[in-house]
């Protein structure tokens, strides 16, 4: 059993889709065309676009008085700095306030365009925001909510918000490389685009030009001000370094230093005084003098040789005959250098407190020389910055150095005609095609005469039928008599048909008067090899006119015409089951007697054809591009599969 893959994507056969639906194509081409050539002629409203040139000034692009930024830093003064006149201009001319305040000298509120509002006549145009606005008046006045001074308050609210929303909605600026600014300004009319685009812009650079004037005034006089007070500064630090110089009576850094150096000579003889302690009571440990004990005292204390040192102990300057004084000299001359000792010890600590002191006040003293001399320096240079500068050089100057003019524009912007009768006729062939596309997939009909081919020959033997017809009519013996004169033409089927073929069934995918014709073909090949042949007709697919009504096993009351001696056709008179079908067909096989089966449509006889099928030697299925789809190949598949032979698929 072949499986039919629907999955894959053939290219052909959607292009062989879309030619088949040109007419549906061409219908939703056509009527998206007419609307928007409609749309374009009488819907949108025709808009005129001015524009405006401005070339801002450098020199006001950057902050003001930006030579006295970092001196003014540094005395603690802020000063302010200017933004970009192009974020100004930009940004006033999209305020809501800056807009609402044009009003007085372009009449925004009276423009029909910028404020919908204005004169709504019941001629215009009625949009779906007219109708929601209709309708919450009509629940607004139902409710008894119609407050008279509320409603002109919302009704004020509501115009604001659309001429604000609008006047942003046809401004549009953009900048140049060269830092050329273009302003364009949209509007109904051409001259109002120009006058309403050359008011707003002349408004919003006066007015940033008298913000700056009365900006630099400010930072004059701020300037002047925070001078005045480093000025007062200043003096109030000179008086308190003169009181604070009386008060402690500093003199100068020599003072401190000399004090310094007093205090290292007695830390000095501070120290001498302890050594010469303990030398004392070195000798004092000895029992006797000898000269290597003197010797190691004198390495240890090198100063015992002194008079200074020998007068305490009143020994002689002759180190070789010293002897050891009495405990009475040793006990006065330590309690002599202990006292000695405490008085320079406090004289020290003294002398230290007030080097500290003395310290401290030199330094503070020098801070406050340090922050007058700061004071004096920052005050003399930003005096010296302030006096070179006048106010007129301080003030700055036009803010815009070219200024050229919107004019009222010759040529419409909107709308884009050609752009929208284009779009609609690409959007009406892409749904006409999409419509085209969706409905071939869900009625899964074949329309590639190569896909088809390709399909069917996977099936079973392809025999094709061309040049011939395809079709017949229903009275049986003028379409006998029709395909017998024809017959040559027919010899591709005729050349299939096989001697032992006895049992065949014939069917057609897409109409009857096909399944009529392959019937008449068959049924004369089959009298080459057959002494009788036998049509059944089960649907009644033909008129059989002068008939005999005869009685047969297993289909009952019939009607039977026979055409010469060898060839008859019967028709059940009631719709048979395929039990008896088979039994009948069963009988006539033993009798030797070809037999022939015509079906109707091929779906709805899907069962009966599945329960012959193993009946029947071959089975013959008519199919036709743009009438064949994937289900009839998928039944074709199923039926195949149970019969004993392949089966035949004649393309017509």
């Amino acid at each position: 059993m072949q499986q039919i893959n629907d999955d894959e994507i053939d290219l052909g056969e959607i292009f062989s889709a879309l030619l088949n639906g040109w007419k549906i194509i061409l219908i939703f081409t056509s009527f998206f065309l007419v609307g928007s050539l409609y749309y374009a002629m009488n819907g949108p409203l025709e808009k005129f676009e001015s524009v405006a040139k401005i070339q801002l000034s450098e020199e006001n692009s950057r902050p003001q008085f930006s030579e006295f930024g970092g001196i003014a830093s540094l005395a603690g003064i802020t000063l302010p700095s200017n933004s970009s006149d192009q974020l100004k201009l930009e940004t006033r001319l999209t305020s809501r306030k800056f807009i609402l305040g044009l009003d007085e000298k372009v009449n925004l509120f009276a423009d029909k365009y910028l404020n919908p509002y204005q004169n709504k006549s019941v001629d215009d145009n009625f949009s779906f925001a007219d109708l929601k606005l209709f309708v919450r008046e009509f629940y607004r006045d139902k409710n008894g909510s119609n407050d008279a001074e509320k409603h002109q308050f919302d009704l004020k609210s509501k115009i604001e918000y659309e001429v604000v929303k609008n006047f942003r909605l046809n401004l549009r600026i953009e900048e140049r490389d060269n830092g050329l600014l273009q302003v364009f300004f949209k509007h109904t009319s051409p001259i109002r685009s120009a006058a309403i685009l050359n008011w707003a812009l002349e408004e919003a650079i006066n007015q940033i030009d008298y913000e700056k004037k009365e900006g630099a005034r400010l930072s004059l006089n701020y300037l002047e001000g925070e001078l005045m007070r480093i000025q007062e500064d200043l003096e109030a630090a000179i008086d308190a370094i003169q009181a604070y110089a009386i008060e402690y009576n500093i003199g100068s850094i020599k003072d401190l230093a000399s004090s310094s150096l007093r205090a290292d000579i007695l830390r000095d003889e501070l120290k001498v005084l302890r050594d010469t302690r303990l030398a004392i009571d070195f000798f004092s440990s000895l029992e006797i003098f000898t000269n290597r004990s003197i010797s190691d005292a004198r390495a240890t204390y090198p100063f015992i040789g002194t008079l200074d040192f020998r007068s305490r102990l009143n020994l002689p300057a002759d180190m070789n005959v010293w002897t050891k004084p009495s405990d009475d000299v040793f006990e006065a001359a330590q309690l002599r250098v202990s006292l000695q000792i405490e008085d320079l010890t406090a004289l020290i600590s003294g002398l230290e407190q007030k080097a500290r002191n003395t310290a401290n006040e030199a330094k503070m003293y020098g801070e406050l020389q340090r922050n007058i001399k700061v004071q004096e320096t920052l005050y003399e240079v930003l005096i010296k910055q302030f006096e070179s500068q006048s106010l007129s050089a301080g003030l700055p100057g036009k803010s815009v150095e070219f200024f050229d003019p919107g004019v009222p524009p010759l040529e419409k912007i909107e709308p884009k005609r050609s752009l929208i009768v284009s779009l609609g006729l690409v959007f009406g062939l892409f749904l006409g095609s999409t419509f085209v596309l969706v409905r071939a997939a869900l009625t899964r009909i074949i329309y590639s005469k190569r896909a088809m081919l390709g399909t069917v020959k996977k099936l079973g033997t392809l025999i094709r039928l061309s040049g011939v017809n395809s079709t017949c009519g229903r009275n049986f013996v003028n379409s006998f008599a029709t395909v017998r004169s024809n017959f040559h033409k027919y010899q591709s089927l005729v050349s299939f048909i096989d001697p032992k073929q006895i049992i065949c069934g014939v069917v057609s995918t897409h109409n009857e008067a096909n399944t009529r014709l392959l019937g008449l073909v068959l049924m004369q090949a089959m009298l080459k090899f057959s002494e009788k042949v036998q049509l059944i007709d089960v649907k009644n697919l033909f008129k059989l006119d002068n008939c005999n009504e005869t009685d047969i096993n297993f289909l009952g009351q019939i009607n039977s015409l026979t055409v010469e001696r060898d060839c008859e056709v019967i028709q059940p008179h009631s719709a048979l089951n395929s039990y008896e079908l088979k039994l009948y067909i069963d009988k006539v096989r033993q009798d030797g007697t070809a037999v022939l089966v015509l079906f109707g449509n091929l779906e709805n006889e899907h069962n009966e054809l599945m329960m012959l099928s193993h009946s029947f030697d071959s089975m013959f299925f008519g199919v036709q591009v743009k009438r064949t789809t994937k289900n009839h190949l998928e039944v074709i598949d199923e039926v195949l599969s149970g019969c004993e032979k392949p089966g035949a698929m004649v393309y017509c």
